[in-house]
Order: structure tokens, then C-alpha cells, then sequence
């Protein structure tokens, strides 16, 4: 009896003493210093809508809703057309904002579009951006970038000297953009990023650095007013899980950290099904956080494959796009031995690294050094390019043909 008692002693302080050490890993959000919202429009960011030729356009601008519009007009046309703008009051722990966001549709590919944004007095200048062909484009994509106060500037060196991006249709991201739901941390992201979001689409996925820490935890408030993403994904999760068809590609985007309990999974799976099964493009491509494969060896998701690998295999994702991890791995599909898909990449733009023993069964691994993919697509071939960030070299690349 006593051994018994002995044994139960000693996993209840073993167990106690995990839950002490970890409880600032689980459960501590550095304070948000409190931050006054400029009384003119900053933070304006396109995103890409549901369909190739639709767009939305949002930004912040004061901490009060005003009235709100976009002077648009075609670059060669001399009808300026005025788009209504709707605005919602947003708050965080230390702060508000008031966010808007205004929709178009019927764009026209290849054409370019002049605009500027009106906020109650406040008035922008003209800026400019070109809708991509669909067809045959190309993309720029990022893993984390999240980094600590002392690297804030670090990540400029990835995001303002690729050179693939010139032409790039849009930006996507896997999740980790700040390192703390915090405004310091926002406007971090927005320095580094220039003027991209002004001039192309952000395709953004949610990382856990994006939510803040607690048993049940909540997406930072202004993530889904900053990246107004189609709200075609499933119940509770609409601006966060999502798709977007870039023909000839489906963009599919799952929010894998807002997964809390069995019903979400089985909620989001549903969703995900049905989304791939009616798949009327040639190509799809998946992006989330959490890796179904991780990149090194002893890190493991088993929810994460156990709920969506049979999905990606059985109807036929091409390419599963993750983070998470801090490292670079790709890691093929093969069939009698020959490589297919789907291939599965884990992507990291940050400076900040994990040390860890690379997976024994990826087929490419990186460690301890930044990266971007440039992801070109065609009619019959999806490539995709892994560049390292420091000096724009080609490390890793493959080719899906069909």
C-alpha cells in the first residue's frame, strides 16, 4: 500500500512541477503597452476574395467609425468609380481601432487600377496595382518571420529583397507573422512588409503566434479585419479557414491552431471534404501551421495528420504548405517507389531557429538559415523554388506535372 502511495506522491509532484515549469509556455501574455490608432489610413492591405477577378481592400484609421470610400478607376478609362467602404470599431487589451474594408468585383486580368482611400477628412494619395493573368503566374511564399524585440528589423532582409517577388500575383503566408498579439509587433510586420499590401494581395494563414495564450485560446481581434479574408469556410471559422481560387489553382487555408476540441475537427474535416471533392480547379494547394509532418525528428502532430493526411491523399492536394517548426524540410509522396504527391513542405523566413535532428525521412532538410518559395504556376506544371534569403540563392526545388 504504501509503495502504491509512494508512486502516486511522486507523479503528482513530477506532474506538478511540469505544470509550474511550463505554465509561462502555456498561459503568459506579455502586457501590451497602450497605443493611440493614427487618425489616418494606415495598415491598407489587399487580399484576395473567393474568385480571380474579386478583391478587398482594408485598413484602420482612428478609433471611431467615419465615413469611409475608395476613389477606383482603370488605368486608360476616365470614369473614376467610388466604392462604398463599411467600418467596424475593433478592441484589444490596450487599445482601439476603427477597421474598414471595401469589396470589389469584376476586376479585369492584367489591367491596372488606380486608387485612394477618403476617411471621414483624412485623404490618401494615388497608389497603384496590377491584376495577374490568371493561367500562368507565379507567387511568393513565406514560413514564419515572427522574431523577438532584438531582431525586429531582421525580417526586412527576407520580405525587401526578393527578387521573385516583382511579378509575384500575391504574397502568402504560413502563419507566425508577429511574434505576440501585440500593436508594437503589428507595426513591425507592416514596416518590414513597405509597401507590398498596397500594391498586391496578402494571402495570410494564422499561426499560434497569433493567438494569445489560455485553456480555450483567442485569435488576435484584429486578424480578421486586417486580412479580410472569404467568408466560405466553416462555422466559427470564417475569415480564417478558407479558399481562394486563382485559376487553374485552389488555395485552400486551414486555421490549425483555433482547432480546440473533437467538434472542430470533425467541423473543419466536413468543411474540408466537400471543398476538395468540388475542387473545379486543376491544381490545389494547402496552407497551415502546424505541420501534418514535422521537419525534425521528436516533433510530431498526430491530431494533425490523423484528421486531414487521408483527406489530402484521397482527393488529391498537390502541395501542403506548413511552418511551425523553424526549419526547412520537403518531404515526397511516393508510389512503387516513385515520388508523388503529395509533397509536403515545412517553410521558415525567421531568424529565429530551433536546434533539432533533421526527420530521417524528408527528402530535403535546412537548419539555421532563412528562406522564401516562389511558386510558379501553368496548365500543366506547378513548380516550386526554395531560395535562401541571405544572397537569393536557389536551395531546393521541384516540379509537379500533370
Amino acid at each position: 500500500m504504501k509503495k502504491v502511495l509512494y508512486v502516486l506522491l511522486a507523479v503528482v509532484l513530477a506532474g506538478g512541477i511540469f505544470c509550474y515549469t511550463s505554465w509561462n509556455r502555456w498561459f503568459h501574455n506579455p502586457p501590451e503597452a497602450v497605443y493611440t490608432t493614427p487618425d489616418f489610413p494606415d495598415r491598407i492591405t489587399w487580399t484576395l476574395a473567393e474568385g480571380t477577378h474579386d478583391r478587398v481592400l482594408s485598413w484602420r484609421c482612428g478609433e471611431a467609425v467615419d465615413s469611409a470610400f475608395v476613389d477606383f478607376v482603370c488605368q486608360g478609362r476616365a470614369d473614376t468609380l467610388r466604392v462604398p467602404a463599411v467600418g467596424t470599431v475593433v478592441d484589444s487589451r490596450s487599445g482601439k481601432s476603427a477597421f474598414y474594408q471595401a469589396h470589389f468585383s469584376g476586376l479585369q486580368e492584367g489591367a491596372v487600377y488606380a486608387y485612394r482611400i477618403a476617411t471621414g477628412l483624412q485623404q490618401t494619395s494615388w497608389h497603384s496595382f496590377r491584376v495577374v493573368p490568371s493561367g500562368n503566374f507565379s507567387f511568393v511564399l513565406f514560413g514564419d518571420i515572427h522574431v523577438p524585440d532584438s531582431l525586429l528589423l531582421s525580417m526586412v532582409t527576407v520580405l525587401d529583397t526578393c527578387p521573385a517577388s516583382k511579378d509575384a500575383a500575391f504574397w502568402a503566408f504560413a502563419g507566425d507573422m508577429i511574434e505576440r498579439p501585440t500593436d508594437v509587433y503589428w507595426c513591425a510586420f507592416y514596416d518590414a512588409l513597405g509597401d507590398v499590401p498596397l500594391r498586391r494581395p496578402v494571402l495570410a494563414c494564422t499561426g499560434n503566434h497569433e493567438y494569445l495564450k489560455a485553456l480555450v485560446k483567442p485569435l488576435d481581434t484584429r486578424w480578421v479585419h486586417t486580412f479580410v479574408n472569404p467568408a466560405n469556410g466553416p462555422e466559427k471559422y470564417l475569415g480564417r479557414t478558407y479558399y481562394v481560387d486563382y485559376e487553374p489553382v485552389r488555395m485552400v487555408v486551414l486555421d490549425t491552431d483555433g482547432l480546440a476540441g473533437p467538434a472542430d475537427y470533425v467541423r473543419v474535416r466536413k468543411w474540408l471534404k466537400r471543398v476538395l471533392s468540388e475542387n473545379p480547379q486543376k491544381w490545389t494547394m494547402v496552407i497551415m501551421h502546424h505541420p501534418v509532418y514535422s521537419a525534425a525528428e521528436g516533433r510530431s502532430n498526430p491530431l494533425m495528420r490523423m484528421a486531414f493526411n487521408g483527406i489530402f491523399v484521397r482527393y488529391g492536394v498537390d502541395v501542403v504548405i506548413q511552418g511551425h517548426d523553424h526549419s526547412y524540410m520537403r518531404r515526397n509522396s511516393y508510389l512503387d517507389g516513385r515520388a508523388t504527391t503529395p509533397v509536403y513542405m515545412v517553410l521558415n523566413s525567421s531568424p529565429k531557429n530551433y536546434r533539432q535532428k533533421s526527420h530521417p525521412v524528408a527528402d530535403c532538410t535546412g537548419y539555421g538559415e532563412r528562406f522564401y518559395q516562389h511558386v510558379t504556376v501553368s496548365a500543366d506544371s506547378l513548380c516550386v523554388r526554395t531560395y535562401r534569403a541571405a544572397g537569393n540563392t536557389l536551395y531546393d526545388g521541384f516540379v509537379v506535372r500533370k
